[in-house]
C-alpha cells in the first residue's frame, strides 16, 4: 500500500470524496453556469462564476427535479447580477488595459508592444484575467499582493522575478494611464519584489581554454565569435554582437582596440575591445570574404538574424556538449551570455583590480551596481586585488 499525502496543496480547499458534502453530477447549463448535487441535500444547488469577485457562487434551487432546477439555477443567476451595481465602461480595468495597447501600437515600439500584450492579455495569469472586470477604482495593494500570490498557485516553481516586475510594471503603466484621464486619484502601493542577487553561471580560465581548443578544431566561425564576445563583452544578442557591422568597427592602434558602434539593450554606446579582438575581426573577414561596410561580421551569409542566432545557439551547444562543459560543477548550464560573464570577471581579476568599475560597466553597458550584483560579489581576492585594494595615488 502506497503512502497517501496527508497535507492539502497550499490555497486551494480540497473535500473529502467521501463527504456528504462533496459535489455530486455537475451538470454545466452554459459556460459559467451549472448545478450539482450532494449527499447531504436531496435538492440540486446552482452555481454560476463571479468574474469582477473570482470566485463560484453557490445557491440552493429548492428543487429536487433537474429540469426544474435548471429553470431556477438561470433565475437565480440573473436575479444576483442584476443586483451587482453596474461598472461604467471607462472605469474599467479592461478599458485602460486596450488603451495602453492601443497608446504602444501608435509609438510603433515593437518590444513594448510584445511585452505588454504578454503581461496583460495573456490566459495563464495575465492581468487582463485578474483584473478586466473590475472597477480600476477599487484597486488596491491587497488585491496586487494577492495577484502576485496567485501567480506562484498550482507551479512547480515560483514564477521568475524577473518576469513578475514586467507584470508590475504593465500593472503601473495603466494604472497611471487611469490617472491621466482623471479615473484614479492616487496609484496604490505596490508591494516589494525581493531577489536575493545570485552570481551569473560562467568559466573558469581552464573550461574556457578547453572551449576555445574544441571550437577551434571544430567550427573556426564559432571559434573567432566565441573569442570575440570575451574580447568585447558584447551580449550575445541580435541587437549587439549578431548585429555589428564592419562599417559599425574603428580600429584604433594606440592602444591596439576596435570600437564598435553598439545599439543594445541599454541604448547607444561606443564598446572598446580588448587588443586581441583586432587580429580576431581580421581573421573573420579573411575566413568569409565578407569584407563590405554593409556585411555583417559574424555569419554573414544569413541576412536573417534571428535564425542565425538560433543556428548559432545550436552549434554553440553542441561545442559545450563535445568539451563537456554544458554545466558547471554546480549543476547549472551555461549559455552564450556565460561568456559575457567569464568577460567581465576575467577584466576585474587580470587587471588586479585596477579597471576603473565604473569604466568597466559602462563600456559594456550595465551599471556598477548589476557588476556588483550578479558578477563580481561572488568572486575572491587575489593577491593583485588585495595589493590595489590597499594602493594610495601615489603608490
Amino acid at each position: 500500500m502506497t503512502d497517501q499525502p496527508t497535507t492539502q496543496p497550499k490555497g486551494k480547499r480540497v473535500k473529502n470524496p467521501l463527504s456528504p458534502h462533496a459535489m455530486r453530477e455537475l451538470k454545466h447549463i452554459r459556460p459559467g453556469l451549472a448545478i450539482y448535487q450532494t449527499g447531504a441535500s436531496k435538492f440540486w444547488y446552482a452555481r454560476w462564476w463571479h468574474p469582477v469577485e473570482r470566485r463560484h457562487i453557490v445557491r440552493s434551487t429548492k428543487e429536487t427535479s433537474r429540469i426544474e432546477a435548471r429553470k431556477a439555477a438561470e433565475e437565480l443567476m440573473a436575479d444576483y447580477v442584476a443586483k451587482i451595481p453596474k461598472v461604467e465602461k471607462h472605469h474599467l480595468f479592461d478599458h485602460y488595459a486596450k488603451l495602453l495597447d492601443k497608446h504602444n501600437e501608435q509609438a510603433g515600439k515593437s518590444s513594448v508592444i510584445t511585452n505588454d500584450r504578454w503581461t496583460l492579455f495573456n490566459p495563464d495569469h495575465g492581468l487582463s484575467e485578474a483584473f478586466g472586470k473590475k472597477d480600476i477604482r477599487t484597486i488596491s495593494a491587497s488585491d496586487i499582493k494577492d495577484y502576485l500570490h496567485s501567480m506562484d498557485e498550482g507551479r512547480g516553481k515560483p514564477l521568475t522575478h524577473a518576469s513578475k516586475i514586467k507584470f508590475m510594471g504593465t500593472l503601473k503603466k495603466v494604472l497611471m494611464l487611469a490617472a491621466d484621464h482623471k479615473v484614479l486619484t492616487a496609484i496604490p502601493t505596490f508591494p516589494k519584489i525581493n531577489e536575493r542577487p545570485t552570481a551569473r553561471v560562467t568559466f573558469t580560465e581552464g573550461e574556457y581554454k578547453k572551449l576555445l581548443k574544441t571550437a577551434r578544431e571544430t567550427n573556426m566561425q564559432m571559434y573567432h565569435a566565441i573569442s570575440f564576445l570575451v574580447g568585447s563583452f558584447l551580449r550575445p544578442t541580435k541587437t549587439e554582437l549578431f548585429a555589428l557591422k564592419n562599417k559599425d568597427i574603428v580600429e584604433h592602434d594606440n592602444p591596439q582596440s576596435l570600437h564598435l558602434a553598439v545599439r543594445g539593450k541599454t541604448g547607444e554606446r561606443v564598446t572598446v575591445t580588448m587588443p586581441h579582438c583586432v587580429d580576431i575581426w581580421k581573421k573573420q573577414l579573411k575566413l568569409t570574404g565578407a569584407d563590405k561596410a554593409d556585411d555583417y561580421v559574424f555569419f554573414p551569409d544569413e541576412q536573417n538574424r534571428k535564425t542565425i542566432i538560433n543556428r548559432v545557439i545550436r552549434q554553440f551547444n553542441a561545442l559545450m556538449d563535445k568539451a563537456e562543459l554544458k554545466c558547471d560543477n554546480l549543476g547549472r548550464p551555461r549559455s552564450m551570455y556565460s561568456l559575457r560573464h567569464y568577460a567581465l570577471q576575467q577584466r576585474l581579476h587580470k587587471s588586479g583590480g585596477k579597471v576603473n568599475i565604473f569604466s568597466l560597466a559602462k563600456n559594456a553597458g550595465t551599471s556598477p551596481a548589476m557588476l556588483e550584483a550578479h558578477y563580481l560579489k561572488h568572486m575572491a581576492l587575489n593577491e593583485d586585488l588585495i595589493r590595489n585594494l590597499h594602493a594610495n595615488k601615489d603608490d
